[in-house]
């Protein structure tokens, strides 16, 4: 019978390379980093910088937070650890405001 690649085509699930160029201008950029042998490295480098703009606490130097907001979900335990965590990092005041869905919650 057909191998998986040719079921996949058939059922929708695999386009052809040529139709993703074509639709998506930066597919080739992106499909020709595969090749870079220091693609690993080159996003471990990055890494740091990027985790600190997305997680509150981490390294953030440099990066001005007074309008940030963050948005998280978690067990209260979870919580609590990364709010004294917070803490430690960001300054005694620093709170999670939590939420709870009864918050929202209409009836």
């Amino acid at each position: 019978g057909p191998g998986l690649q040719q079921r996949a085509a058939r059922l929708g699930l695999v386009r052809p390379r040529r139709l993703l160029r074509r639709a998506h201008p930066r597919a080739a950029a992106i499909l020709e980093l595969r090749r870079d042998p220091r693609l690993v490295d080159k996003l471990y480098e990055r890494k740091d910088r990027v985790h600190a703009r997305l997680l509150p606490g981490y390294d953030a130097k440099g990066l001005d937070r007074s309008n940030d907001s963050f948005f998280v979900i978690g067990p209260d335990k979870q919580l609590d650890a990364w709010e004294q965590y917070l803490q430690g990092v960001e300054g005694p005041g620093t709170r999670l405001q939590r939420l709870y869905g009864r918050d929202s919650w209409m009836p």
